[in-house]
């Protein structure tokens, strides 16, 4: 019966769970999560002023509109596939090296213990770093993508200055990204020294315990397999809390451009318009550029049925 019941859940069960699994991720988070809070991201920033548009980068916001549903969809799948299985195969992995020798146990919890000091000490500043990254990575995509836009003026008149420009901006995202780098590799050169350390105790006291009979030489291969499996895992999900963070750094970083109130909003008492002709009436229209003066002071404008208005000049020559 028990090789039965084996059977079954290596054949049946985990066939249905890893199915089910794989339907949730890709056909549900995938294609439906991540797109939905792109959506609501765009729909509530396409509500913004035509300023909140002008003094910022289009390429910038788009960044920022898109990698909103990323960093979202990646946390989720962060939770749902990784992190939980590794808390489960730990607890589980304490409770059968506590069924050979509690000392054993004592070491294991030590191990966790030391990791969870490494994660406190190192994802904070992970976290802080991935924002610092993300917003200087949407400015560099907002200069590209503002020059490409304007690439007939920049040709004309600023080729070497638009190069200049967009080289500094490559050295400001490699200012923000040299650091979060730094940070990856001493959280990846401690872990590596803590397993390293804590192996080699493990081991060496499961040695121990056979020679003084405590255990038997299966038992201490059973405890090292055990341990072996762990220092992966552990590695694992300080990679998957690392990526936890990182994406929680590129959310704020988007939070704090798409939650932005919006500029203009209409009167509390506002009334639907009602179209009874073709006319449209401007009164006294300033703009200035975010300046106190220049461009446009004080313009009337009236547009009678049939008439057109014409703009001439291409987008982006002033």
């Amino acid at each position: 019966p028990e090789l039965v019941f084996m059977a079954v859940v290596v054949l049946v069960i985990r066939t249905v769970v890893v199915g089910l699994s794989a339907l949730v991720d890709e056909q549900t988070i995938t294609p439906g999560f991540y797109n939905l809070v792109r959506w609501q991201a765009h729909r509530h920033v396409s509500r913004q002023s035509y300023a909140f548009f002008q003094n910022d980068f289009a390429g910038r916001i788009a960044t920022k509109v898109w990698q909103a549903g990323q960093a979202t969809g990646d946390l989720m799948e962060s939770f749902i596939e990784v992190v939980w299985f590794m808390i489960v195969y730990t607890v589980t992995t304490l409770a059968l090296v506590a069924g050979l020798d509690l000392r054993l146990a004592v070491l294991v919890v030590i191990w966790i213990s030391a990791f969870g000091w490494l994660a406190k000490l190192y994802l904070p500043a992970i976290r802080k770093h991935a924002e610092e990254t993300a917003e200087a990575g949407s400015m560099i995509t907002g200069r590209i993508v503002d020059s490409y836009s304007n690439v007939q003026t920049l040709k004309l008149f600023s080729a070497d200055g638009d190069d200049r420009y967009i080289r500094n901006g490559f050295d400001i995202y490699l200012d923000a990204l040299r650091p979060f780098t730094r940070r990856l590799t001493g959280v990846r050169m401690a872990l590596t020294t803590l397993s390293g350390i804590m192996i080699t105790a493990i081991g060496c006291f499961a040695v121990y315990l056979w020679v003084e009979g405590s255990i038997t030489v299966g038992a201490v291969a059973f405890t090292l397999s055990l341990v072996l499996r762990l220092n992966m895992l552990l590695g694992r999900l300080m990679m998957q809390l690392n990526s936890i963070l990182r994406n929680l750094g590129v959310l704020e970083n988007s939070k704090a451009l798409i939650s932005q109130p919006l500029g203009l909003t209409d009167a509390p008492d506002a009334k639907e318009l009602v179209v009874a002709g073709g006319r449209i009436a401007v009164k006294n229209v300033e703009f200035h550029y975010g300046k106190g003066f220049g461009v446009l002071n004080g313009i009337d404008l009236v547009v009678r049925p049939g008439e057109k208005v014409g703009l001439v000049g291409p987008s982006g020559s002033g």
